[in-house]
Order: C-alpha cells, then structure tokens, then sequence
C-alpha cells in the first residue's frame, strides 16, 4: 500500500481521504479547510486547523471504509478473480458467494478487495445471464434489449453471432455488450385469441 507524506499527503487529501492509523483526514473544497475524523469512534467530521508541518511528520495511506455484510468484493489468488457479495466477515477468513446456489467461497483476508463499479455491473449482468441459463452475452433471437446508453428503447435481437459476439437489430450490428437484456425470448407471454 502506497504511504504518502509531506506535500504529497497535502496533495492526495485533494482527491482522497487519508488515514494516519488514528485518524482519517478528507478536503472540503466548500469550506477551503482539511476535517478529520477518529477511526475507531467514528465521530463526525471536524473542522481543524492543521500547521502544514503536520503532514511531514507522519505517513499516510488512503483510507478504506471497512468491510461490511452485502458488500461486493473481488478475491484475487493466482491470477484467477471471483467477484460476489460478502456473506461472512472474520479477521483470519471472509466468506462471499461467487455464484449464487453453488457452494460459498472462503479466502483469507489479504486477497479480498471491495469492487469496483465496473466489476459489479460485469457481475451482475453474467449473474442475470446464468439466471437463465445463459452464458454471459448469449442472447437469443426474439430477445429484448435497451441500448446501454438509453434504457428507454426497447429493440429486439433479430440475430446473435456467437463468433463475433453480435447482435443484429434492426439490419444493424452492435456489440451484444452494448445491449442490457430487458425481456429473454423465453419470458414473453403469448396472447391466445
């Protein structure tokens, strides 16, 4: 973990909240000032006047918030990544769901991270495929789908090209994860006359 002192730790606190292992340390661009907070009490944040010379004489890392029950994490061990929601918090062992209905996954601590957005969004979308026994992408034709950057057009999946990991819409290729599934084929409901 990256330790930041003296004028880079005053730079950091612009973009980051740091911690000195004691306290935790955040700019309020608003008020022009540095607020600090006690780790362990978790008392609100204050409003200090700290002499500069302060940040050269201590280390600092970036603060993360601790871990908590439903949180999304990643475990990374050997170059293989898992991603699913915290289930058990222990000081040795966390235990996660890396795919729901299937057996717990457990991992010592060092190797589990929080997610990232990105991660969680990739993982949600490979869970709602499995969900329907898909693989991540596997659209159908007949399906439903909204453009990633317009959730309120409904199109519909004329062609899925595995190979090329495509969806035809409208006579028009796109990427297949450029597209969030709304409805699959198998869910709609016919109307009988």
């Amino acid at each position: 973990m990256k330790k930041y002192t003296g004028f880079e730790a005053i730079e950091r606190l612009k973009t980051n909240v740091i911690d000195d292992g004691k306290s935790i340390y955040r700019y309020n661009k608003e008020m022009n000032l540095i607020e600090f907070s006690f780790k362990a009490s978790k008392l609100p944040w204050q409003n200090v006047i700290i002499d500069i010379s302060y940040f050269f004489g201590k280390e600092f890392i970036d603060y993360e918030e601790p871990f908590e029950i439903g949180d999304w994490v990643a475990c990374e061990v050997n170059q293989n990544k898992t991603i699913g929601k915290l289930i058990v918090i222990d000081e040795i062992e966390m235990e996660y769901d890396a795919a729901p209905g299937e057996l717990l996954r457990v991992a010592r601590t060092e190797y589990i991270r929080k997610a990232n957005a990105e991660e969680i969004a990739q993982e949600k979308r490979r869970r709602l495929f499995e969900k329907h026994g898909r693989a991540i992408d596997g659209f159908k034709n007949g399906d439903v789908v909204t453009p990633a950057d317009n959730d309120k057009a409904l199109l519909l999946v004329e062609y899925y090209n595995p190979h090329k990991n495509a969806v035809r819409i409208g006579g028009t290729y796109y990427n297949a994860s450029d597209v969030n599934p709304t409805y699959f084929v198998e869910s709609k409901v016919a109307l009988e006359n």
